[in-house]
């Protein structure tokens, strides 16, 4: 299951016109209609439920600060496939603990980072617990809060 639009690529500055008409004649042609499915934007309550019955989340995008879907992500208990160094997206996703980062937005790299954490089960549910415990510790909402405070106290005390 694939959420999310169609975009240009600016790697291989190609349309996104282009990818999805690729894309979707390679399926046809492997005749994989049965085991894809793009679901186009999925939001609100309808992305929670997706990403509860998820078992990875794959977020190959190079332009991002931290993507909201990686943290309900983990709090879903979902390990994270994304590239390093992008934004706040290393900071968060530890690699080989919460998740996978690739070295590179390489379709290769990603691939064999998703056939990884489907041909090792008991690997990928430790990282999707870790996933969730590292969401409890630092970014739930209490979290976010108590930092906040924190923030506020800390200008308070200095002047």
């Amino acid at each position: 299951l694939i959420g999310g639009n169609w975009a240009d690529d600016p790697i291989y500055n190609e349309s996104s016109n282009k990818i999805k008409t690729e894309i979707l004649n390679y399926i046809n042609k492997n005749n994989l209609q049965q085991n894809i499915k793009f679901l186009g934007v999925v939001s609100g309550e309808e992305k929670i439920k997706l990403l509860e019955k998820s078992d990875i989340l794959v977020f190959p995008s190079i332009n991002e600060g931290l993507p909201l879907v990686i943290l309900e992500a983990m709090a879903a208990g979902n390990p994270v496939i994304a590239v390093d160094k992008v934004g706040a997206i290393p900071e968060v996703v530890v690699h080989n603990k919460t998740g996978i980062l690739v070295d590179e937005p390489s379709p290769q790299k990603i691939a064999d980072a998703i056939i990884y954490l489907i041909e090792n089960p008991e690997i990928r549910i430790k990282m999707g617990k870790a996933a969730r415990l590292r969401y409890e510790k630092y970014y739930t909402f209490d979290k976010h809060i108590e930092k906040m405070i924190e923030v506020f106290n800390r200008v308070i005390n200095e002047k």
